[in-house]
């Protein structure tokens, strides 16, 4: 039986006296013949031999050695297999490596993604707030010139910029900008005073 502590898998396998060896004439009936009996009888110290390496998961050992022993029995030709438990052993710390590597992966898009704000819970009062802020910011636009409403709306909702914004409305760039700082300044003054009351 291979010694796993033995394998070096930055060299070819090698063969061993005492390895499981494929037939060189062996062509079909693989599962049958070769990988059922290697599995009863290697499966129990291959998962050992993955936990003592790799720890007990995740990923999950016994799923790492299944995987192992599926990607033996797809093959239709073992021949050119020496050693079929340190292949085995081989698929399998592969696996664990790709693994590995995803669940890296995973952790450092989640940590990238998750912003670490607090996020507020919506309740009726910052519903009824939020309802309130909108009238008020709608009273004050309909206050507004119309020149100046419709240079801030292209500008701020629409997304134009105030050169094309103020085109619009038949008046320059300066101009326009004026008229959304102005529009700015009115509405930010219209919800301080709604919130003091």
């Amino acid at each position: 039986m291979t010694d796993l502590s033995k394998i070096t898998l930055d060299e070819p396998i090698s063969s061993e006296d005492d390895s499981t060896r494929a037939s060189d004439s062996l062509v079909g009936g693989v599962t049958e013949e070769i990988v059922t009996p290697l599995y009863r009888r290697w499966f129990g110290t291959l998962v050992a031999g993955l936990r003592s390496t790799y720890g007990v998961g995740p990923p999950d050992p016994e799923e790492v050695a299944n995987y192992a022993f599926l990607k033996l029995s797809e093959r239709n030709n073992l021949s050119s297999i020496k050693d079929l438990e340190a292949y085995i052993w081989v698929v399998a710390h592969n696996r664990m490596r790709a693994e590995f590597r995803s669940l890296r992966v995973r952790e450092a898009f989640a940590e990238t993604t998750i912003i670490e704000t607090s996020c507020d819970e919506f309740n009726p009062e910052r519903v009824l707030g939020g309802k309130q802020e909108v009238e008020i910011v709608n009273e004050v636009l309909k206050g507004m010139s119309e020149r100046r409403r419709g240079i801030f709306i292209a500008a701020r909702i629409d997304g134009l910029t105030p050169a094309k914004a103020g085109t619009l409305y038949g008046v320059g760039r300066t101009a326009a900008m004026r008229h959304i700082a102005v529009a700015t300044a009115e509405i930010a003054q219209a919800l301080a005073d709604g919130g003091d009351q």
